[in-house]
Parts: structure tokens; C-alpha cells; sequence
């Protein structure tokens, strides 16, 4: 074969292969799983740390525990129940759901998006689970703000929507 055939033939060869190679190497960099950088992992600490407050909250220390998470001028956002402030969330927490439910992150659900130096959004979704039956029957979205004040971080701002039945 003549030289000037092969170097056509492999050019065109690697006009093809370049681009599979390129896809074939962003398909494996993007099935690495990333490792939570240090602010994500204070928020998942945050998340596990005041539901297992909430989750307890039939003891008068976890719901003691609870309150102190939330900012003073925390807004909840409920899709059912409305807008409340910290006391209006609180009263509804212990008359509804202390020592009758518990929640549970779904797991992967939970995204972490930073708010500069000092704040982070999480969301994702949970479950909510009787506390009687251990039967998980309802699932919702949740969003939380957190911000870091004095060395100390609090929820300011929940949202809990979309809540349905699990199927």
C-alpha cells in the first residue's frame, strides 16, 4: 500500500476513534463517585443530627435538642398545613408528630448546594414512618436553609412539599 494511503486511512481512523475515546473516558470520569467535600459533610451531619432530635422528640431533651436547630426567625413552608414561625412548628411538631412518627432521609436524595461562606441549601426527599406500626406510608420533598451565625449553624428557612402516599 502506498504511504499516503495509510496516512489518509489512520487520520481517518482517528477523526472516528478520537471522539468514542473522549465519550468512553467522560462516561467512566462520571461514574466516579465524588467525595463530599467538608461543607457537605457538616450538612449531612446537620440533617442526621436534628431528625434524630425530631425523631425522639417524645423526650423532652431531644425536642429541647430539636429547638435549638432552628434559627428564631425560622419560616416553614408546609404544602398542607401553610407558613409558620418557630413556636407555630414546634407546637405542631410535639401535638402531631412527637412519639407517633419518625422520618427518614431516602437514601441518595440528598443534594447539598453551598450559599457562600456561610449558609448551604439541602434538598431531598424523606419518608415519614408510624412510630405504632413501623409502616412507611407517606413520602415528601424537603428543602432546608442553613446558615452559620456565630460559629453555630441553624435551619432559617424548611420547606416540606409534595407530599404523597408511597406506592
Amino acid at each position: 500500500m502506498p504511504m499516503k494511503f495509510l496516512a489518509v486511512l489512520f487520520s481517518s481512523a482517528l477523526l472516528y476513534v478520537a471522539p468514542c475515546a473522549s465519550v468512553a473516558l467522560a462516561d467512566t470520569k462520571a461514574s466516579i463517585t465524588k467525595q463530599p467535600t467538608p461543607e457537605e459533610l457538616v450538612i449531612r451531619k446537620l440533617d442526621h443530627d436534628i431528625f434524630d432530635a425530631f425523631n425522639h422528640c417524645d423526650n423532652v431533651k431531644e425536642f429541647e435538642k430539636f429547638s435549638h436547630f432552628l434559627a428564631n426567625n425560622l419560616e416553614f413552608y408546609h404544602d398542607k398545613d401553610g407558613v409558620s414561625n418557630k413556636m407555630h412548628m414546634l407546637a405542631n411538631t410535639k401535638k402531631n408528630v412527637c412519639g407517633k412518627y419518625r422520618r427518614e432521609l431516602v437514601e441518595d436524595s440528598l443534594k447539598i448546594y453551598p450559599i457562600g461562606d456561610d449558609g448551604a441549601m439541602e434538598v431531598g426527599t424523606h419518608k415519614f414512618c408510624s412510630m405504632q406500626t413501623g409502616e412507611c406510608s407517606g413520602l415528601g420533598e424537603f428543602t432546608t436553609i442553613w446558615r452559620k451565625t456565630n460559629n453555630q449553624w441553624q435551619a432559617t428557612r424548611m420547606l416540606s412539599y409534595g407530599h404523597r402516599p408511597i406506592e
